[in-house]
């Protein structure tokens, strides 16, 4: 009785091996979690024998991923080959989520569904606002794989036990930090978000008509003045256009929400212009401000003072004063020995520190402590001012004008007392 046992399991195991000379096999793959659930995605690949007499013995198949049921259906097939001996085992690889085990089954001698259970778990990766809010669209990335929070501000991962490094951003906020898997986990995440504003004026106060790029949008409001609700981050960089000039910061909503921008668009103002030591090295003192409430502040390097003796044309070269502060928004120009009873034609240039420029020109005459025509030249080199700073002296057009005026109201005054006071 015994042999014949012996002799029938060894029938069945040739008969076995008969089939696997050549063969067609289909079954199905399901991949399950540590406490036996359905993995869904999880990669799958399948390793065999596919009989060939040439090439490679083992054929591995391309990577498919299961369906929400862990499921994935599989069909091989060995060519058979009568060179060699076939291998009848087939591997059946599941992985997921770094992961991964293998199952060896034999071809045709298995049951139609075959089971790879990993040691994992599912994680669900919450991102909220700090009221509860779901983050849609928030981005998560664990052990550097990414997802896209759906319309809940969830993010789901299948993972084995062990610790994984994270990160969450939205918009302009962001956390990084550590989790651990043991179990079935949730993991939240909450940003803050703040109030902002970002007023942009000109250095007298006044708004200007700008382009603020900020929070990844252009925008140009009239009043030059922006505001959000809601904003993500602990830095909200920004940058703000006007006239060719641009200016770029960073609003610290936790410390610092309301940001301001100040462009100076108004050239310093010269004044108090004085003619000294007539008799010896004439000097020339004056002072020199940045008006406005805001001012980027007089350069005071780039003052300088350049003078003609008259009378002098076009072909007259200019020659420079010596320049030097002499205290609090004060600059002296010293000129060297010059001939008595000379009118000097001088001309002085300054910055502030934006780039708008002054230009004042006017005349004293040597040995006689007055300073005469003075005209009021400034520019801006940067843009157009849009609000004129109190002018330096009257300008020569002015002066020409009241004379003539004066002119005629005295003609009038004579003519009609000639007249007499009958008129005749």
């Amino acid at each position: 009785m015994k042999v014949g046992y012996i002799v029938l399991l060894l029938l069945l195991i040739s008969l076995s091996y008969a089939d696997c000379v050549g063969y067609n096999d289909t079954f199905q793959v399901r991949v399950l979690d540590a406490k036996l659930r359905p993995v869904e995605n999880a990669a799958v690949t399948v390793t065999y024998d596919r009989g060939a007499s040439f090439g490679a013995q083992y054929f591995t198949t391309p990577v498919k991923y299961t369906d929400q049921n862990g499921l994935l259906d599989m069909g091989i097939y060995n060519q058979g080959t009568l060179s060699r001996a076939i291998d009848c085992n087939i591997v059946i690889n599941g992985s997921i989520g770094g992961t991964s085990k293998s199952v060896t089954i034999t071809a045709n001698v298995h049951g139609p569904v075959v089971d790879v259970q990993l040691n994992v778990y599912p994680l669900k990766f919450y991102v909220r606002d700090q009221s509860g809010v779901p983050l849609a669209n928030a981005s998560v990335s664990v052990d550097n794989v990414t997802e896209q929070a759906g319309t809940d501000g969830s993010a789901a991962y299948t993972l084995g036990a062990g610790n994984y490094s994270y990160l969450a951003s939205y918009l302009d906020a962001s956390q990084s930090g550590i989790l651990t898997i043991t179990d079935d986990s949730e993991f939240v995440v909450k940003f803050a978000f703040y109030k902002i504003s970002l007023n942009v004026s000109d250095d007298f106060g006044n708004p200007l008509p700008v382009t603020i790029t900020i929070l990844n949008n252009t925008y140009t409001p009239e009043n030059g003045y922006f505001e959000s609700d809601k904003t993500f981050g602990q830095e909200i960089p920004y940058t703000v256009s006007y006239m060719g000039m641009e200016e770029t910061g960073a609003i610290t909503p936790a410390t610092d929400p309301n940001a301001m921008v100040t462009f100076d668009t108004h050239a310093p103002s010269i004044t108090d212009i004085t003619a000294n030591g007539l008799s010896g090295n004439p000097t020339l003192t004056m002072a020199i401000v940045d008006p406005g409430i805001q001012p980027s502040g007089v350069d005071f390097s780039s003052v300088k003072i350049t003078y003609q003796l008259e009378p002098a044309d076009e072909t007259t070269p200019w020659d420079s004063a010596v320049v030097f502060t002499t205290g609090r928004n004060q600059v002296t120009a010293e000129f060297p020995q010059l001939p008595s009873d000379r009118v000097v034609h001088f001309r002085i240039d300054a910055k502030d520190k934006a780039g708008n420029k002054a230009e004042v020109e006017g005349e004293f005459t040597t040995s006689v402590a007055n300073v005469e025509n003075v005209t009021n030249n400034t520019i801006n080199q940067t843009i157009t001012p849009q609000n004129k700073p109190p002018t330096q002296g009257l300008p020569l057009l002015y002066i020409v004008t009241g004379i003539i005026i004066m002119i005629l109201v005295v003609y009038l005054v004579i003519r009609i007392k000639s007249k007499g006071p009958d008129g005749g």
